[in-house]
């Protein structure tokens, strides 16, 4: 029995170590992408008043953070031997958690404009450059998890975002105090948008650091 035990607690420390990179990988993976659609889900909601609440996507998105939380934990806990930079690792985890409180600070800026008309031809020019985040974090998770390359940083839909500025302005412009909230809003939510791309190169160094 006593050997028994021993070989089957050498197995297990010879496999488990593996196992816990893995369910780290997979869960950053998860939380990006759930985080990543709360943020396309909050843009809609900040941009065109989307009647579809994005209830939803900020739980799914709390849930996959609540597991990445619990499976980096367990990941410190073990310290598996040549297993990816720790400091790099908690940097990724970090950087889901920063996408979610994009997310939120985007829903509470939703909440700014309630009872307010959206200006809905200025906030559909957000769209492209939401999605395009949205890919970009997505593809990330799955570099970490199938050990493909790490997406470059995107190329900025600076077509989009030419078009918002000028919206913007020209709605501030008309004297119309209804859509000067509004109006600041987009420009609220378009630095947060701005602050993710940056995020990118960041977070695509420490992947390939935790990849190495």
């Amino acid at each position: 029995m006593a050997i028994g035990f021993a070989i089957s607690l050498g197995v297990g420390l010879l496999f488990w170590p593996r196992g816990a990179t893995t369910l780290v990988r997979e869960n950053l993976a998860s939380a990006y992408a759930r985080s990543a659609d709360y943020l396309v889900a909050t843009a809609r909601e900040v941009a065109v008043d989307d009647p579809a609440t994005p209830d939803s996507a900020a739980r799914a998105s709390a849930a996959a953070l609540h597991r990445l939380d619990d499976a980096f934990r367990q990941y410190l806990a073990e310290r598996p031997a040549g297993g990816p930079d720790v400091e790099s690792l908690g940097k990724l985890v970090a950087g889901a958690a920063r996408v979610r409180r994009a997310a939120e600070s985007l829903s509470a800026l939703a909440r700014m404009t309630d009872g307010d008309s959206r200006l809905e031809r200025c906030g559909e020019n957000l769209d492209g450059e939401v999605q395009a985040l949205r890919s970009w974090y997505v593809t990330l998770g799955d570099s970490l998890v199938h050990g493909s390359a790490v997406p470059r940083p995107h190329i900025r839909d600076a077509e989009g975002r030419r078009r918002l500025l000028a919206c913007v302005r020209e709605a501030a412009a008309a004297g119309d105090e209804t859509k000067l909230r509004p109006a600041l809003v987009l420009l609220w939510a378009s630095q947060h948008l701005d602050n993710l791309w940056r995020l990118e190169s960041h977070l695509g160094r420490r992947a390939q650091e935790a990849s190495s």
